[in-house]
């Protein structure tokens, strides 16, 4: 894993069912030479769950523990993701999707806060 982005979009996703919100992961798997953009994305609603929050897509990709880490940081903590290509609108897996298993370096990302307005790109 090269680059990952969590995105929550607290204005245009209210609070679903059981108190479960959207979350977006956006994932470039190997260098890139372009700085913007990321090559696959996975979505999914997530609720409370022990120390953290637990999050699944709608459909069968897996799922994914947030966390809080050390000095503002977010814990990502992989069970095992099926991540498809960026974009990609079905609620399925897509044919080219990429499996991300929970390996020990892909079990668990560190995220650090953005430094600045962010964009979704």
């Amino acid at each position: 894993m090269t680059r990952i982005r969590l995105v929550h979009l607290p204005g245009g996703w209210q609070p679903g069912q059981g108190g479960s919100f959207f979350v977006m992961l956006y994932f470039n798997l190997r260098e890139r030479n372009a700085i913007t953009g990321y090559d696959y994305q996975l979505s999914g609603f997530c609720k409370a769950a022990g120390q953290g929050l637990r999050c699944v897509p709608e459909w069968e990709a897996g799922s994914w523990q947030i966390e809080r880490g050390p000095n503002g940081t977010l814990d990502i903590r992989n069970a095992g993701i099926w991540v498809n290509p960026n974009p990609y609108d079905a609620e399925e897996i897509a044919d080219n999707a990429a499996r991300i298993p929970a390996k020990p370096d892909d079990g668990t990302w560190r995220l650090s806060p953005a430094r600045d307005k962010c964009q979704i790109e």
